[in-house]
């Protein structure tokens, strides 16, 4: 817009609306508000407070004459408020901001009207009709705080006054839900001295993040400057108060018995005043907790159990009546006590009052107690009010007259309350009237004339040391080793009038000639010429880059060593080049550094060529620099290279091992929090169990082994004695001969489930068959319901073919007892029934077919003997075997009778084999 008015007037008015905008921005600059208070940068928020306080005094303009004061306590002013607001701080920590502009800062909800109007979202839609008490949070709006409140206020006056903090939001529909769960809290814990209030978690949502509220509705407790939160929900009052039970200091009330009451009422070298509540249950009341809390600094509490035996002295000491709850301060006297509140219920304000007119001493020493000799007040009420409370223990906190190691006793108590369950603000009004002595000892550094504390010291400020480091960060001749470190030797510059110029020596080891090479480099990186810096790179370490200036200039690659080649980097990824013609002179001797010569003519004139040659390599590249550094000489070559390789990165091994260090610095620092509980007991838990399995697993090893050296140490007993162990194998596997005095018990009396399973021998084969069988069904020797026999074919040959046509249903058959031999039958008394092998058997030749064979071989027994044994396969039809089988098979030998006794035992525990039924056992008569 252009200015209208050009005359006098026009110009006067900019200048006073200058002059009147500079001190406005001027205010709103501000130093270092941490030197302005003088404190450092982790100051809590109590020093920061003092530091503002000592300063406004000093520097009020009203109280201090300098002409800068008002300037100074502007200053002062401005960096408390900026301390004072965490997230102001915050911000000035992170980024230095120090002013509160709007566009930095989030807008501020107005919590103005949450205590005029009801802000219920529901409303809106539903009407008030709808809206019932307990889904009513009008109450989270009243007691709603902001996040400086917090800090300021809740958090600073949690030492002594514990709060309860509910974040919540406003289209919660938990927290509508919990609504009346919260107003009960408030009616039941604000009255106890709790301090009760909401923090909206839309509107403060840093100070949620903070305290580390994982959901809404979410309930913190504030105690001695920490917050608890509390996970679980708000329907269930029992579990929240043992909540907050379980988080006050422990043993913050000592348990009182006869056996210790001496010794707690008569220790007075605390300079406290003691305090007994009596009560006729196991653990004290919440209200008696907190008012503990509050008055911890000045006030020592005892619980006395008035159920148990053991505290029946001490009842009957103070004259405690039952079936009411009481409260004994005590002074010097443990005998008599200062003040007694004792009734049904005692008001919250009446017990302040009273314990605040009482809580001193008529005359305190300095070290211990005594007590007054008559009562300074005295209430006996049905309801005494907590002002009394507090103003009766206030009154009576300190001793009358104070000896160093001594007491005086009081004969009437300063205060007597009467109640059966003392209200908090009646317990807090006696507690505060009793709780310091009459005459209380100088326990601090209040009065002290020298300084309680003096701190000297030479830190560097953090600006001026990243100034040193920043301008000393790199090597006088360092190397090209990462990406990095070329970005900050060689950066970037487009323009020629200002190019940066990097002389690099190419090295081809760290040792020999390439020492020396340095050595003489670094001599002239002492002092560079402007816009250009010395430095050097291992060719085997950045073969990437090496292989572009090569490439670029057409050199050859194993002739660049102690090369010096001029870079200029116009991009990142681009640069240009230029070789020094000259190679850099090595020299391998140890004299080559130093300007004495050796007496050796050989080898001083050496010397004095090497430095012939380094002067005049000198010399040309000095030259070569001063051309180069102008803005008009273009340089020879240029090439595309890519970007360095870290030599310091740590390979995958190396990574590993530190990011385990890390995992177990991170896990040790965890294990501190309270959070890592769960994860213990977790891990606790695994660590029980694998340690039970292990001891488990060692108490069997133990035992089999205890069990092999017993086994051991019998068989060298036996091998000692002479004896022969061959019955050993009998002992677990016993082969039975069926003969008629046994035959019951093998065979008709055997037990449900249990089978029998019987070799047929005869003499001949008897030694070599049972042996044979012996080893097959040695696996089957731990089955409990099997058991093995053998039958002699010879003198019990008709109790087998009884047996037979039986299951043929009464045919007549003649058996050869030479071809029975080898058969094995398992027999099943209690079902009766039977299974048959033979290795002529249709079932254990051919299990396929066996069904078939054996139908076709039974419904041909009229035309071929019986006693060719067709129904246990001995001789089978020449049709049916001809167009079955094909040719004969060849003669079975007695060795190969068992042959297929293994296969065929496997199908019978199958239940694959067929089964012969018959009505009953036959008997077994001697032959």
């Amino acid at each position: 817009m252009q200015w209208k008015y050009k005359g006098w007037k026009g110009r006067w008015l900019w200048a006073v609306l200058v002059l009147a905008l500079c001190p406005l921005v001027l205010a709103q600059k501000i130093g270092d508000p941490y030197k302005i208070l003088g404190i450092h940068r982790k100051a809590s928020l109590p020093e920061i407070r003092k530091a503002y306080r000592q300063l406004a005094k000093e520097w009020h303009p009203d109280k201090n004459e300098d002409p800068n004061a008002e300037t100074r306590f502007v200053e002062i002013k401005q960096a408390y408020e900026l301390l004072s607001d965490t997230e102001r701080r915050q911000a000035y920590d992170l980024y230095g901001i120090t002013n509160e502009d709007d566009h930095l800062y989030k807008p501020r909800h107005d919590y103005s009207q949450y205590a005029r109007f009801s802000n219920d979202p529901f409303e809106e839609f539903f009407g008030t009709h709808f809206r019932t008490q307990d889904q009513d949070i009008t109450l989270f709006h009243k007691l709603s705080v902001t996040a400086r409140h917090f800090e300021n206020n809740i958090v600073e006056k949690s030492i002594h006054t514990p709060a309860l903090v509910l974040f919540y939001t406003d289209w919660c529909f938990d927290c509508v839900r919990s609504a009346a769960s919260w107003r009960r809290l408030v009616e039941a814990l604000q009255p106890l001295g709790v301090t009760m209030a909401t923090v909206h978690a839309g509107h403060e949502a840093s100070l949620a993040r903070r305290v580390g509220v994982h959901g809404v509705p979410c309930l913190t407790f504030v105690l001695d400057k920490h917050v608890y939160l509390y996970k679980e929900g708000l329907a269930s009052l029992p579990k929240i108060l043992e909540f907050l039970r379980w988080k006050f200091p422990y043993k913050l009330v000592s348990a009182i018995a006869d056996a210790n009451v001496d010794g707690f009422v008569s220790d007075f070298e605390d300079n406290k005043v003691k305090a007994l509540i009596f009560e006729e249950r196991q653990t004290i009341r919440l209200r008696y907790l907190i008012t503990a809390f509050h008055y911890r600094d000045r006030v020592a509490f005892g619980f006395v159990d008035m159920r148990s035996r053991d505290t029946t002295n001490v009842t009957a000491r103070y004259k405690v009546q039952r079936h009411i709850d009481t409260m004994v301060l005590l002074k010097e006297d443990s005998v008599e006590p200062a003040a007694t509140v004792s009734t049904t219920e005692i008001p919250t304000q009446t017990l302040h009052q009273l314990i605040e007119a009482n809580q001193m001493l008529t005359l305190p020493r300095l070290s211990s107690q005594e007590d007054s000799v008559e009562p300074a007040a005295t209430v006996s009420t049905t309801e005494i009010p907590t002002q009394t409370l507090h103003q009766l223990i206030e009154a009576n906190q300190m001793l009358t007259l104070p000896r160093l190691s001594s007491q005086e006793d009081s004969v009437e108590p300063a205060a007597t309350v009467s109640t059966t369950e003392i209200p908090t603000q009646t317990l807090h009004q006696l507690i505060e009237a009793n709780q310091m002595l009459t005459l209380p000892r100088l326990s601090s550094q209040e009065d002290s004339v020298e300084p309680a504390a003096t701190v000297s010291t030479t830190e560097i400020p953090t600006q001026t040391l990243h100034q040193l480091i920043e301008a000393n960060q790199m090597l006088t001749l360092p190397r090209l080793s990462s990406q990095s470190v070329l970005e900050s030797v060689c950066p970037v510059e487009w323009r020629a009038a200002r190019r940066r110029l990097c002389c690099v020596l190419v090295c081809g080891g760290g040792g020999g000639a390439g020492a020396a090479a340095r050595r003489a480099l670094r001599e002239l990186a002492r002092a560079p010429p402007e816009r250009l810096h010395y430095a050097y790179v291992y060719a085997h370490k950045q073969p990437a880059f090496i292989h572009a200036l090569a490439n670029g200039s057409g050199s050859d690659i194993s002739a660049m060593e102690h090369r010096i080649v001029i870079i200029w980097r116009r991009e990142a990824t681009r640069i240009q080049y230029e070789w020094l013609n000259e190679t850099w002179p090595s020299c391998t001797h140890v004299h080559c550094a130093s300007d004495h010569f050796p007496a050796d003519p050989a080898l001083r004139d050496e010397l004095v060529k090497y430095h012939e040659r380094l002067n005049e390599t000198k010399r040309a590249l000095d030259q070569l620099i001063k051309r180069l550094l102008k803005p008009t000489e273009v340089m020879a070559y240029e090439a595309h290279v890519q970007e360095l390789l870290d030599e310091a990165a740590l390979g995958t091994v190396w990574r590993a091992v530190l990011k385990v260090c890390e995992w177990t610095e991170r896990a040790a620092a965890a294990m501190r929090t309270q959070r890592a509980i769960s994860a213990l007991s977790v891990l606790a838990t695994v660590a029980l169990v694998l340690a039970a399995g292990y001891l488990m697993a060692y108490l069997i090893r133990v035992e089999e082994e205890s069990v092999q050296r017993q086994k051991e140490e019998r068989k060298k007993q036996n091998c000692s004695s002479g004896k022969k162990n061959n019955n050993e194998p009998s002992s677990e596997l016993r082969l039975h001969e069926l003969r008629a005095e046994k035959y019951n018990g093998l065979v008709r009396l055997l037990k449900p489930g249990c089978r029998t399973i019987v070799l047929l021998v005869d003499m001949q084969s008897r030694v070599q068959l049972l042996s044979k069988f012996h080893k097959i069904v040695w696996p089957y020797r731990k089955n409990k319901t099997l058991v093995f026999a053998y039958l002699c074919v010879d003198r019990h040959a008709g109790w087998f073919a009884r047996v037979l046509q039986l299951s043929l249903g009464g045919a007549e058959l003649r058996l050869n007892a030479r071809n029975c031999v080898g058969t094995v039958l398992a027999l099943n008394p209690h079902r009766k029934y039977f299974c048959i092998y033979h290795a002529k058997h249709p079932e254990c030749t051919k299990p396929h077919k066996r069904m078939s064979r054996m139908t076709r071989s039974l419904g041909e027994s009229g035309t071929f003997d019986p006693e060719a044994g067709a129904f246990i396969g001995f001789h089978t039809s020449p049709d049916s075997s001809s167009n079955d089988e094909g040719p004969d098979p060849p003669v079975l030998m007695q060795e190969n009778l068992l042959d297929g006794l293994e296969n065929w035992l496997d199908r019978l525990f199958e239940g694959s084999t067929h089964r012969y039924y018959i009505n009953y056992w036959p008997d077994m008569t001697t032959k």
